[in-house]
């Protein structure tokens, strides 16, 4: 399929009907008798995402693109390219090839890469696409991870993995041991092979859990892109143990907000409640997912409002802060009158932290709409539940 869908006259229609409604295309499939509409219809809309979540790719017009759930799956260019940074070398291998975006980006840092992909579909793909993006070092085998390395005695500089997190009636996991290949089953063998492994897993794994399931870790990267988590990284070598350092990181328009923590510092750094300050910080998502939550409060010696809210206060501007910073303009209410006041247009971005009141409960009393440049907060404190008027620094 992926010779028939490189084909000329296919991508160029492709090009043509990018941004044409798919519905539409497949209705008139009778037109165009001599294209694999479906597949052409699937083309439009992995290329449609490539636009944003691989930007190099998506200029390169030879690429061949994967399903939804493919697209869905593999990694960002922003990401990508991060981990990219993390390790460089002689030689490396991809168990778990897939689309081939991971492989690509990492074999920037090295002279050999092994690309191992079960699906033949895929692997044509990775082939067909490498080739377009001059990645000729790259080399493409299909075939079983485990077994391939079982028969060849080759050392890497880098193993990188990630598990397929589909069950066996493709429903979701996230657990190591619920994923393929068993990751778990297989880290003495794999730490042999190579230099350091880096496994990928899924932002809903515990990160605790993920250390402890692996027998442990030299570092773990929580990666955010605009502040969404995206994906864990398990980094592991001969100095592996059961409290390494989280390095929490989001990407945000090139440029890189990191903040590092242990397990036993965040122990350590015991909070006290406060009262509400002059301003008011709240961690980017990668800290949140990693539970630096007393960590964080340590390390710009800002103040912690609740054991349960994790939003933080100071009399005077921290920065650079990792994460997003408001200026308390003024307590509020549910009063109408009040809030017609604050929010004359009748909009305002509404966030709750530990507060006894939903947003949608807060709109339906108060009539305020999203949008607008102020924030209304519902948090508690140290003094208890209350409403606060903020403008993003």
């Amino acid at each position: 399929m992926t010779s028939e869908l490189s084909k000329p006259e296919i991508q160029r229609f492709i090009e043509e009907h990018l941004y044409d409604d798919p519905a539409s295309l497949i209705l008139k499939a009778k037109r165009y008798s001599g294209l694999p509409m479906a597949r052409v219809v699937e083309q439009i809309h992995s290329k449609r995402k490539a636009k944003t979540k691989l930007p190099q790719w998506f200029a390169n017009k030879a690429i061949i693109y994967p399903s939804k759930i493919s697209m869905e799956q593999c990694s960002s260019e922003a990401v990508a390219l991060y981990k990219a940074g993390l390790v460089k070398g002689e030689t490396m291998i991809d168990l778990t090839g897939g689309f081939g975006v991971d492989a690509y980006f990492l074999s920037k840092g090295f002279n050999r890469v092994d690309y191992l992909e079960q699906q033949r579909e895929l692997a044509e793909m990775a082939s067909h696409n490498f080739s377009s993006l001059r990645a000729t070092h790259i080399q493409v085998h299909q075939a079983d991870s485990l077994a391939f390395l079982k028969k060849n005695d080759d050392f890497y500089t880098l193993i990188y993995a990630d598990p397929a997190r589909r069950g066996s009636t493709r429903q979701k996991v996230f657990r190591f041991e619920d994923c393929e290949p068993r990751i778990t089953e297989q880290i003495s063998f794999l730490k042999a092979r190579c230099t350091t492994l880096m496994i990928k897993a899924s932002p809903m794994l515990d990160l605790k859990q993920g250390i402890q399931s692996l027998g442990g870790a030299t570092e773990v990267h929580v990666v955010s892109v605009q502040n969404e988590v995206k994906e864990l990284l398990f980094i592991l070598d001969e100095y592996s143990h059961q409290n390494p350092p989280i390095h929490c990181v989001n990407l945000k328009n090139g440029c890189d907000a990191t903040f590092t923590f242990t397990f036993e510092e965040e122990r350590q750094a015991q909070t006290n409640p406060s009262a509400v300050k002059a301003y008011l910080y709240e961690p980017n998502a990668s800290i949140l997912k990693a539970g630096g939550f007393n960590a964080i409060a340590r390390a710009f010696s800002i103040d912690k409002l609740h054991p349960n809210t994790h939003l933080y206060t100071s009399h005077t501007q921290i920065e650079p802060f990792p994460g997003k910073t408001f200026k308390v303009l003024a307590k509020a209410s549910m009063d109408k009158k009040q809030l017609r006041e604050l929010y004359p247009s009748g909009k305002v971005n509404i966030t709750i932290r530990n507060f006894p009141m939903a947003v949608a409960r807060i709109r339906k009393k108060t009539g305020l709409k999203e949008g607008g440049e102020a924030f209304l907060f519902g948090l508690t404190d140290k003094q208890g539940p209350k409403l606060l008027h903020c403008q993003k620094v």
